[in-house]
């Protein structure tokens, strides 16, 4: 279950177009037993209906030209130029629309770029954290070999030592046998 906290975070995401797979089941389940969530979600609601339906006052053109007049007059103190008619100002607002939709045009393509920047790097982390998980793998196998060879070259010191220890107790016992004499199975049935 997630923290009330994140579950604020989580619906301000599905709010924004950000939310992630199973954050809606994450938020839903949270806010079943939540009021102050639930009240949340309901004040996020009113807050997204009231900017969607609020009307976008309109100026007129006269009162847009009468500002301009007033700003071009603050700039004649300025030795500025003031707009001297409609038609001027027109042009002016034409070309502050221009800018306005190249600006946004650049904006978009920097976001449109950087979105593809995020998404090319976290392809790129993802490989590499594959490529790492594969070398991990690769040096577990070299330690792993490693160990078996040094377990193998202790078998065979063992293993030689162990022969050699046997050749000298059989040279002690042939040393020991040389003065007795040999008996074999024949000689004990004639006994």
């Amino acid at each position: 279950m997630i923290s009330c906290d994140e579950c604020r975070q989580k619906i301000a995401a599905v709010f924004d177009n950000e939310a992630r797979e199973g954050d809606q089941s994450l938020i839903s389940v949270h806010i079943e037993n939540c009021p102050e969530c639930q009240e949340f979600r309901a004040e996020i609601v009113k807050i997204r209906q009231a900017l969607v339906s609020a009307a976008v006052p309109a100026v007129s053109l006269e009162l847009q030209y009468e500002r301009m007049q007033g700003v071009g007059a603050a700039g004649k103190k300025n030795n500025q130029p003031a707009f001297r008619n409609i038609a001027s100002y027109e042009r002016m607002a034409v070309r502050f629309r221009r800018l306005a939709w190249a600006g946004g045009l650049a904006a978009s393509f920097l976001i449109i770029v950087s979105w593809l920047a995020c998404f090319m790097l976290a392809g790129r982390a993802h490989d590499l954290k594959q490529q790492l998980q594969i070398a991990q793998h690769d040096l577990d196998v070299v330690n792993v070999e490693k160990q078996l060879a040094e377990a193998k070259e202790r078998q065979e010191k063992n293993t030689l030592a162990l022969y050699l220890r046997m050749q000298e107790l059989e040279e002690r016992f042939d040393r020991g046998q040389s003065g007795r004499p040999v008996f074999s199975p024949a000689d004990r049935n004639g006994l």
